[in-house]
């Protein structure tokens, strides 16, 4: 696999267990190209929003208490960081599509999603792996809770990172205010931290830290997945494949 840029023939494996991982592998090969282009996806729309929070000229406008113009530069960030967030989450999704499709286990593409594939699962999968250990490794992040604001220790591949737990938690509940918002002509409130009766949804903190937040969730997606592929690459089966059609990883 080289970040889903070669398809391999299934012309030319006999049908027998050769078939079957090179019929993985293409499957595998086509989620990681759907992945690749999400995050280049994720990529462009957070330097939408990234942008106008860096230009100074906007910012100058508005100090001549222009609602107006505020309101409509809000509205144009708040349009990016939406689509950022929803992207964000898709990824994890995908993820959940990958591990689903790697490990065997079974459960109807259209069905899958990170929540009851990843976190609701036994993961009992059909291959020899390191499933279950992978599984511990990512919902130790996902499943941390926020309230305790404590700073956790994920171990990576080749390093650890240091966050604060309940992220991922934080990243779901915005993203479901989002899709349930009841009027969208208050949707700056999530950068004034208003409150209203109507409007339940508003951000504490400032937008640059949510945006923290959303990219956060973002890497450590992008980081699980490279502990799969890398689990992918070291699976005895695939290496024996590859070698005996003089393939490369």
């Amino acid at each position: 696999m080289d970040d889903g840029h070669r398809h391999i023939n299934i012309s030319m494996v006999p049908y027998d267990e050769d078939s079957e991982i090179l019929t993985r592998l293409n499957d595998l090969d086509s989620w990681l190209k759907s992945i690749n282009q999400l995050i280049k996806d994720i990529h462009l729309a957070s330097n939408f929003v990234i942008d106008p929070l860096e230009n100074d000229e906007l910012w100058d406008l508005l100090d001549t208490d222009n609602s107006y113009v505020e309101r409509e530069i809000n509205l144009v960030i708040i349009y990016h960081f939406e689509n950022l967030l929803y992207r964000t989450v898709t990824l994890w999704d995908l993820l959940a599509q990958f591990i689903n499709r790697y490990y065997c286990l079974g459960t109807n593409m259209r069905k899958v999603t990170f929540k009851n594939t990843i976190e609701n699962s036994r993961l009992e999968g059909t291959i020899d792996s390191k499933l279950k250990e992978i599984k511990d490794i990512i919902t130790q992040y996902t499943l941390s809770d926020a309230s305790d604001e404590a700073i956790m220790t994920i171990k990576l591949l080749d390093f650890e990172l240091k966050i604060p737990s309940g992220i991922h938690a934080k990243i779901r509940k915005m993203r479901n205010n989002f899709t349930h918002k009841l009027n969208d002509s208050r949707v700056t409130d999530i950068y004034n931290g208003a409150h209203s009766e109507e409007f339940e949804f508003h951000v504490d903190q400032p937008p640059l830290d949510n945006l923290n937040e959303v990219l956060t969730d973002f890497v450590m997606a992008v980081n699980f997945l490279r502990i799969v592929i890398d689990d992918v690459r070291s699976e005895q089966k695939i290496s024996r494949f590859l070698s005996k059609y003089h393939l490369h990883q």
